[in-house]
């Protein structure tokens, strides 16, 4: 009966593991996609970022031409 009991008490154990085993790599495909979508994301953002600091440039560029035009005028 002991021995009965010990077989029980390891099956129910090895059940519990494969559940948290299988919680775990549920976690896991979890935490992949979301480091995909967040990778994603910063993606997006440094082209947004990039856009603007071109854009940033352009301006500049014309506030010098800008510039040179009124100074020439004064």
């Amino acid at each position: 009966d002991k021995i009965k009991s010990q077989i029980t008490d390891k099956e129910r154990t090895r059940s519990e593991l494969n559940e948290q085993l299988d919680q775990m790599k549920q976690q896991r495909v979890d935490l992949n996609q979301m480091i995909e979508d967040n990778d994603s994301k910063l993606q997006e953002c440094h082209q947004d970022l990039l856009s603007i600091e071109n854009h940033y440039q352009d301006i500049k560029a014309n506030q010098s031409k800008l510039d040179v035009l009124i100074n020439h005028a004064i």
